[in-house]
């Protein structure tokens, strides 16, 4: 999957958010889910462990503020694919935007939650109890029913999150205005 031509660096001035998934392995991440404001792309490496040069230069640019949740290790990761995928500033981690305690680190959630101007309780679906952290490569997380969709959700989730706390927007309209869960 390669980052269409609406989704390339020079189409949006905006922030973009980058997840990875599948951290653990040798070769960087397994999967990368990049979203701004209008799209949501998810992402595998090729047999050769690349990513695409579109997804490199988004990531490289210096120009792009690029937001993280719990985002040391998803830059790590990316570090380890051939070639390695270079994550150039501004970026920004969610969990140092809001007053919730560091320890343990808040997931996308609890900040979600955090910062929902409505009070709004926003879930998401939990890899632990799907076994998602079992897949071990890009084609199982691909075939795997409800993942990409899970990732896609995540990278949108992240976006919202940082609109919200920056003031871009006040609320998406998700679900009632009592919960809302992170589903695509």
């Amino acid at each position: 999957v390669h980052l269409p031509n609406c989704a390339r660096p020079s189409a949006t001035p905006s922030a973009w958010t980058a997840r990875a998934q599948g951290l653990k392995s040798s070769l960087g991440p397994l999967m990368v889910q990049v979203a701004s404001d209008t799209v949501v792309v998810v992402e595998t490496r090729t047999k050769e462990g690349k990513f695409s040069q579109e997804l490199q230069d988004l990531l490289a640019d210096k120009l792009i503020k690029k937001v993280f949740c719990q985002g040391r290790d998803d830059i790590k990761s990316l570090g380890k694919a051939l070639p390695p995928v270079t994550v150039s500033g501004p970026y920004v981690d969610l969990k140092d935007m809001t007053d919730l305690p560091k320890n343990p680190v808040p997931g996308l959630a609890a900040i979600l939650s955090r910062a929902d101007p409505q009070g709004a309780r926003w879930t998401k679906q939990s890899i632990k109890k799907r076994r998602w952290y079992t897949l071990q490569s890009s084609e199982q997380m691909l075939a795997e029913p409800g993942f990409v969709q899970y990732a896609a959700a995540d990278a949108w989730g992240t976006v919202t999150a940082h609109a919200i706390l920056v003031g871009r927007i006040v609320s998406r309209d998700v679900g009632s205005s009592s919960s809302k869960r992170l589903r695509l």
